[in-house]
């Protein structure tokens, strides 16, 4: 019986914690001034461009090399000396004036519940006199996908070993994986790459593999100052192999090829700043394309084609699952971390690649 008295009060705290995070109160500009204290060192300064009792989204001109913060109100008097625990939920790349800039959301780990609810009372107040209906400020936190099973971890090239590992899963390999622009965008488990998915990106040296057959197509994008990447197929270890088949095998086992594919995504919107995305869909993969809103070229047959402009525009309000799997990679600093990286093979092991592959 004692033991029942003492976890009843903790069950309960845990369901109202929960009840709260799922009614957040969120004020847009809020004028209020913090500073951030990354690794003990500080940031100060920073305007921040929205607050609510989960969290808050500002923008730096640097990318945090940690996850966690702490946040140091300022101002206004009331929430002057107030500090909270945050953690990175998600994070963008974008560029103004001609100078990266990254749009950072923080959430909030509050230490108690007196913190919360000081915070929680003054977004309140800000929200009074508006005239704004009270559904309208309210906001569901940590959305999450309805996605089962655990699936292999996606990375980015970065070392030689995982590129050899890509080179015995990968078939008919393309000169233009030598190219600098060339990423190679991965699954691992158990520290093994399972799946190899590679995007080349535009030069006017190599340009694209798919010019040999879609030269016309392909310079009428550039024609009109389009920033161009080729998405290779992705190729699987035989286990994986039935991720291969959108048509045979349900979407809640294909979570290697999707995360993979978002991570590749999150790479050509966020730090590539590529506008267009071509491949040359096979057959068996066309249906996957598809679903990320790639579009058929009608004078060339297999090519297939995606505006990242207009991706982001549509995909919120037409297929937001996608823009799931696209927030799922962005919360992750270490993968956007990742994405940074600078690793190039020594040519010497694409020539013996190719070349082995050739003969």
């Amino acid at each position: 019986m004692g033991g029942e008295k003492k976890k009843q009060p903790g069950l309960i705290g845990a369901i109202k914690k929960l009840l709260e995070r799922r009614r957040t109160v969120r004020v847009e500009r809020p004028g209020v001034r913090v500073t951030l204290k990354l690794n003990g060192m500080e940031v100060g300064g920073l305007e921040l461009s929205d607050l609510s009792t989960g969290g808050a989204g500002l923008m730096l001109d640097f990318m945090p090399g940690v996850p966690q913060v702490t946040m140091v109100f300022e101002s206004p008097e009331i929430l002057r000396g107030f500090e909270a625990s945050a953690q990175i939920r998600s994070m963008r790349r974008v560029d103004k004036e001609d100078d990266p800039r990254y749009i950072l959301g923080y959430e909030f780990r509050f230490t108690g519940d007196e913190s919360s609810q000081v915070l929680y009372r003054w977004l309140s107040s800000q929200l009074e006199g508006r005239g704004e209906e009270p559904a309208r400020n309210l906001q569901t936190l940590n959305r999450a996908s309805s996605l089962s099973g655990r699936r292999p971890e996606p990375s980015l090239v970065s070392s030689l070993c995982e590129l050899k590992e890509c080179a015995e899963i990968l078939n008919a390999p393309a000169p233009h994986f030598a190219s600098p622009t060339a990423k190679f965008f991965i699954a691992v488990t158990a520290g093994r790459v399972v799946a190899a998915l590679p995007l080349i990106g535009d030069s006017s040296e190599r340009k694209l593999p798919l010019d040999g057959r879609c030269s016309p197509q392909l310079d009428l994008l550039r024609s009109r100052q389009a920033r161009l990447a080729q998405v290779w197929a992705p190729a699987f270890r035989e286990k994986w192999i039935e991720s291969l088949a959108p048509r045979r095998v349900p979407l809640t086992r294909m979570d290697t090829l999707f995360s993979v594919f978002s991570l590749s995504l999150v790479y050509a919107m966020d730090f590539a700043r590529y506008t267009d995305l071509v491949v040359d869909a096979p057959s068996h993969l066309e249906e996957f394309f598809r679903i990320w809103m790639f579009e058929r070229n009608p004078s060339a047959p297999g090519l297939m084609k995606l505006n990242l402009e207009s991706f982001e525009a549509r995909a919120p309000k037409e297929r937001p699952e996608l823009m799931d799997h696209l927030l799922k990679m962005r919360r992750r600093v270490e993968l956007s971390a990742a994405l940074n990286s600078s690793f190039q093979a020594d040519p010497e092991f694409f020539q013996t690649w190719l070349s082995r592959a050739a003969s």
